[in-house]
């Protein structure tokens, strides 16, 4: 029963696509419109026949019959073959209709029924030849697909599947429901993304200008900390030229006070300010220099005088360099003792020079011992230890005293006594600084 509506199956299919599969689409309308249309095909014989129910006598002056595919104009048919009777039930043109190709041509018994050339004709046999075919293999397909099918599911339960495909469908109809339900959130999170998006752009943008706020002051930190630096460095240098300079004595630098020896075996000359003061036998040392020494050492006695605060009455320092003296105001009148001289040296010196280093003695001791209180008051009572001790007009050096006078002294041994004097008024000095 299968195979058999299979072939009707497959003899409707043909039947209804048979205008549509030889030649192509332009023939394909042609044949409608000449099936439908054509005044000498097979619709005028059936008007023909439906108007006399036999066919038209035929004539020698006849036109020939056009294909109702192609347009081609055939021969006129001929006239002594037999038409069948027209069937009432037949729809023709003279009923409002035309009838498929395919059943015009089958429905025809003589070519005079059908004007179709023979070119159209097998063409149209060709394809429907293999339309056939195709169609036959493929229904033996299927025939094969549905018994290969019915031998593997013979046993199966339709109830139970019918069970599974209504909660597959109920389960369908969930999902769709939780799909829809999904859809709405993804579109609200996509909102929410957009409007995050849109933040995260003014958030870019903010921060680039922080960032670059933050460069600039970056930038302006790291000069301000390089000017810092320098600052520091010149606070640090100023610093250290302040303390040495703190360290360095006024005095010391004004009145440099060192020791010059022509060799090493003679004896120490002292000198104040480069000057010597001072003569040997084999260092010959002239008056512009002695006196040039002595009013140095008269300068800086007077200026250390007046820093410790003490004076010798009715004394006053003239200091005037190679010519300096002392003023002495007594109650006879006022005298004046120079701290120069010249001439000749034999004898030795010079004894107007004399009483006014006997004068510089006195000043020089009063500073010592003024010194020597402060430092001591200041030191808790411990006595302030000279480099050499003085006696009226003498300084003493390992219990040997050297006189300042000129008069009855040795060259030597004057000499070395203004050595010891320049080195106290050198200590005198040192300390007063200290103290400042």
């Amino acid at each position: 029963s299968r195979s058999e509506s299979g072939r009707k199956e497959r003899r409707s299919i043909m039947h209804r696509s048979a205008i549509a599969i030889p030649g192509e689409k332009e023939q394909t309308a042609m044949m409608r419109d000449a099936s439908s249309a054509s005044p000498s095909g097979s619709s005028a014989a059936l008007n023909a026949e439906g108007a006399g129910g036999q066919s038209p006598p035929n004539n020698s002056g006849q036109q020939p019959a056009t294909c109702a595919n192609c347009t081609k104009k055939m021969s006129a048919p001929d006239p002594d073959l037999p038409r069948p009777p027209k069937d009432d039930n037949d729809l023709s043109e003279g009923h409002g209709r035309t009838r498929n190709l395919m059943e015009f041509i089958g429905g025809a018994t003589v070519p005079m029924d059908a004007p179709v050339c023979k070119e159209c004709a097998d063409s149209l046999q060709t394809g429907m030849s293999k339309q056939l075919e195709m169609l036959e293999s493929d229904c033996l397909s299927y025939d094969q697909l549905i018994k290969d099918l019915s031998s593997r599911y013979s046993n199966v339960n339709v109830a139970e599947y019918r069970t599974k495909i209504e909660k597959l469908k109920r389960d369908e109809q969930d999902l769709t429901a939780e799909l829809r339900a999904l859809i709405l959130e993804e579109e609200k999170v996509d909102r929410e993304l957009s409007a995050e998006k849109r933040a995260l752009e003014q958030t870019s943008a903010q921060e680039e200008e922080l960032w670059a706020r933050l460069r600039d002051y970056h930038s302006y930190m790291i000069k301000n900390d390089q000017d810092v630096r320098e600052m520091n460095m010149e606070i640090r240098y100023i610093d250290s030229q302040l303390r040495m300079l703190t360290r360095t004595s006024v005095l010391s630098l004004a009145f440099p006070i060192d020791v010059f020896q022509s060799s090493a075996n003679s004896l120490p000359i002292g000198c104040i300010n480069g000057f010597r003061l001072g003569r040997l036998p084999d260092v010959q040392i002239d008056w512009p220099e002695i006196n040039a020494a002595w009013g140095q050492a008269l300068l800086l006695l007077d200026i250390l005088m007046k820093r410790v605060h003490c004076e010798l009455p009715g004394v006053e320092f003239v200091t005037l360099h190679s010519s300096s003296s002392i003023r002495v105001t007594r109650a006879g009148g006022v005298k004046e003792y120079p701290l120069y001289a010249s001439g000749s040296w034999k004898p030795f010196g010079n004894k107007n020079m004399d009483s006014g280093a006997v004068i510089f003695m006195e000043a020089l001791a009063l500073l010592c011992n003024t010194v020597s209180e402060q430092m001591k008051a200041e030191a808790g009572g411990v006595p302030v230890e000279w480099p050499h001790r003085i006696r009226g007009d003498r300084l003493i050096d390992a219990d040997m005293e050297y006189t300042v006078k000129m008069q009855f002294s040795a060259e030597e041994r004057w000499t070395h006594a203004m050595y010891a004097l320049l080195l106290n008024l050198k200590w005198a000095a040192a300390m007063i600084n200290v103290e400042n």
